[in-house]
């Protein structure tokens, strides 16, 4: 167990949308690609 690195689920994703907040169309694409697989295949 270590007990320096925990990743909670979100964090890593919000650190890497942290990071990637220069490139808020990337976000924005994949977020619309998400929504649109959820909607096809759920």
């Amino acid at each position: 167990m270590s007990a320096g690195r925990r990743p909670r689920g979100l964090a890593p994703l919000v650190e890497a949308i942290g990071v990637r907040v220069l490139r808020r169309d990337e976000v924005v694409l994949a977020a619309a690609r998400a929504s649109a697989q959820a909607d096809g295949t759920a």
